[in-house]
């Protein structure tokens, strides 16, 4: 993988097709991102990511905002740049996720169910919001 992106990384315009192509060729398209296709309200089976979406701006909060340190993402992504992209996708409403209250209903760190299995990868960006 970084192969692919440092044989491009010279000139922003080929690394942005590579970038793309990377992301083509995993499944991803711009558009399960995008705000104005994430806005539309046309149910579609086979995309769950406005559902999705919908989740971590209402319930989760977990916007994955870069460490001010060492970030490893644009830092333009800020908790101004979710509650904007938030409003963008689901109308005029602020945005603010009730953590406590989705913790308080699903029991937090004393989750009860059966056959639940938590998997939490090294490299998963919301690591710090699951089970430990």
């Amino acid at each position: 993988m970084c192969d692919i992106f440092d044989d491009h990384h010279e000139d922003i315009n080929d690394l942005m097709a590579a970038v793309a192509k990377f992301g083509a060729d995993a499944g991803v398209k711009y558009t399960d991102y995008w705000r104005v296709a994430m806005s539309s309200e046309k149910i579609d089976f086979n995309n769950a990511g406005r559902q999705w979406t919908y989740e971590y701006c209402t319930q989760f909060g977990w916007f994955q905002i870069p460490n001010r340190f060492y970030p490893m993402r644009s830092i333009a992504l800020d908790d101004m740049y979710w509650e904007e992209y938030c409003q963008d996708i689901f109308g005029d409403f602020t945005p603010s996720p009730a953590v406590k209250e989705i913790n308080r209903f699903y029991g937090g760190l004393d989750i009860t169910g059966d056959n639940i299995y938590f998997l939490n990868g090294s490299e998963d960006p919301w690591q710090g919001a699951a089970m430990v």
